[in-house]
C-alpha cells in the first residue's frame, strides 16, 4: 500500500489530468477491472489526483481506495485505464474500511504499506499495523541519481550554513583552547534546547518531558562545575599570596 502523488513512493501526477467527462453520472460503487491477482498495488488517492495512464505498477494491478468526493471524470479515466477502485467514505478515508473491503472483495489478507510518515503514522494510529520491520543498510545510490541544478534559494541556504557551522567550530576551539575541558564540555549541551526550538517551529515536535530534565540536569552540572572550578581558583590564589607580616614597632 502506498499515500498518494509525491509522498516518496514513486506515484506521480502525469501530465495531464483526465478530460472532462458529459455521460452519465457514474455511482459511486466499488469497480474492478479485474478480481484474480497474486498481488495489488493498493494506493491511497482520497480526492482522485493520480492520471494513471496505466494499470499496474511494477508488474501488479493497480487498486484505488478514493473517496465519494472524486469526480466522473476521474472515475471514467481510471474506467479507461483499467485501474480499479472502491470507495472508503464521504470525504476522507476510513483506514479500517478501506482494508475490510479489500479483503471482502478482493481477498487481501496482508499489506505491505510503503510511503513517507503520512500513510505510515494515520494506519499506526488507527491500531491497523500488526508488524514493523526496520531495515538500516549503507547504500550509495545517491551517487547515480540524476544531477539536479540547484536553485537560488539552494546557493543562499548552503553559504549561511557553511558560515554558521564555521563560526560555531571556531567558537568551540577558542573555548576549549581558553578553559579547561571540564568546564567547556556541558555547555555544548545548549544545542539541546536550540534544536527543541527549531523542531517546534518547524515541525510543531515538542519534545518529551523526560528530554527537558535531561537538558536541564546537564546544564546545571555544567554551571556546578564552573562555579566549582571558580571556587578551587580563588582558594588556590590566595594560599599562593605571601603572608602579611605586621610591621614592628619601636619601643618607647
Amino acid at each position: 500500500m502506498a499515500g498518494g502523488p509525491g509522498d516518496g513512493t514513486g506515484v506521480r501526477l502525469a501530465p495531464d489530468p483526465y478530460l472532462s467527462y458529459t455521460g452519465t453520472p457514474l455511482s459511486r460503487e466499488n469497480w474492478f477491472a479485474r478480481t484474480q491477482a497474486d498481488a495489488w498495488a493498493v494506493v491511497l488517492d482520497a480526492q482522485g489526483k493520480i492520471a494513471w495512464r496505466r494499470s499496474e505498477v511494477g508488474g501488479d494491478p493497480l487498486v484505488v481506495v478514493l473517496t465519494q468526493a472524486v469526480s466522473d471524470s476521474q472515475l471514467a479515466g481510471m474506467r479507461e485505464d483499467g485501474v480499479s477502485y472502491l470507495f472508503a467514505e464521504e470525504q476522507e478515508i476510513d483506514l479500517a474500511a478501506a482494508l475490510e473491503a479489500l479483503n471482502q472483495e478482493l481477498g487481501i489478507r496482508r499489506l505491505l504499506l510503503e510511503g513517507d510518515g503520512t500513510a505510515s503514522g494515520a494506519l499506526l494510529q488507527a491500531g491497523l499495523v500488526d508488524e514493523l520491520r526496520l531495515v538500516i543498510a549503507p547504500s550509495v545510490a545517491f551517487l547515480f541519481r540524476a544531477w539536479r541544478t540547484p536553485t537560488l534559494l539552494d546557493w543562499a541556504v548552503m553559504p549561511g550554513l557553511g558560515l554558521v557551522w564555521a563560526s560555531r567550530m571556531f567558537c568551540m576551539a577558542r573555548a576549549y583552547s581558553l578553559e579547561l575541558a571540564s568546564v567547556v564540555a556541558p555547555f555544548e549541551y545548549t544545542t539541546l534546547p536550540i534544536n527543541a526550538a527549531w523542531g517546534f517551529l518547524l515541525w510543531r515536535e515538542a519534545p518529551a518531558a523526560s528530554t527537558w530534565a535531561g537538558a536541564l540536569l546537564t546544564l546545571l552540572s555544567g554551571f556546578y562545575i564552573v562555579y566549582r572550578e571558580r571556587r578551587e581558583q580563588t582558594a588556590a590564589a590566595r594560599g599562593s599570596m605571601p603572608p602579611m607580616v605586621a610591621p614592628a614597632q619601636k619601643e618607647t
